[in-house]
């Protein structure tokens, strides 16, 4: 996310249960919208990837017998 041309990194850092001290471990998050739209744009880009297969799979196949 940018915001005035800073970038802003979420992060989640669990805690220990018993002390509720952090872990030491430091994890990326990422806000739901951001998540929704990378996952969208991954299923745009493998449907363009399987539809250019299909138009090329006479010449797929030819280039593995070749092989």
């Amino acid at each position: 996310m940018a915001s005035g041309g800073l970038l802003t990194l979420l992060v989640f850092q669990p805690l220990n249960l018993l002390t509720k001290e952090p872990i030491g471990e430091i994890y990326p998050a990422s806000l739901v919208t951001n998540v929704n739209r990378l996952v969208e744009v991954g299923g745009e880009a493998s449907e363009q990837s399987a539809d250019q297969i299909e138009e090329h799979r006479i010449e797929i196949v030819e280039m593995i017998i070749k092989r």
